[in-house]
């Protein structure tokens, strides 16, 4: 018995969003919207994410999207989504959370993340205090 494959069962799904007007097509994964951003060339700063944390300790990584503020180390894209990320007001923000974040991490107090230290995802840092 011989297998065959159909062509169209091979196609990779894309999704398109913006990010500060630019357009992008993204392959349907699971990567965040960080990453996405920076596989683009757009920086989003997610100090805590890198060092593999998850929900938004630091919440250095707001962005717009759609027209509320999200955490995009959180954030899978979704089709027609429009991000934005450098705007006045988010880098005003951000600025201001990583400098907490920064004071937080050198004087050793613990931060919360955003889930609220009991969303019961075993995977997602709370446990250990977050940061």
């Amino acid at each position: 018995m011989f297998c065959t494959l159909r062509r169209d069962t091979m196609k990779i799904r894309m999704k398109t969003m913006s990010i500060d007007g630019k357009q992008l097509s993204v392959k349907l994964s699971h990567k965040t919207i960080v990453d996405v951003a920076r596989d683009n060339g757009i920086g989003i700063p997610a100090p805590c994410y890198l060092q593999g944390r998850v929900n938004g300790c630091c919440n250095g990584c707001v962005v717009e999207i759609d027209g509320e503020e999200k955490y995009a180390c959180t954030i899978r894209p979704r089709e027609g989504m429009e991000i934005k990320v450098n705007t006045p007001e988010l880098i005003r923000l951000r600025k201001e959370r990583l400098l907490t974040y920064k004071k937080a991490i050198e004087s050793g107090e613990k931060l919360e993340c955003n889930c609220g230290d009991g969303c019961g995802d075993d995977d997602c840092g709370c446990g250990d205090g977050c940061c």
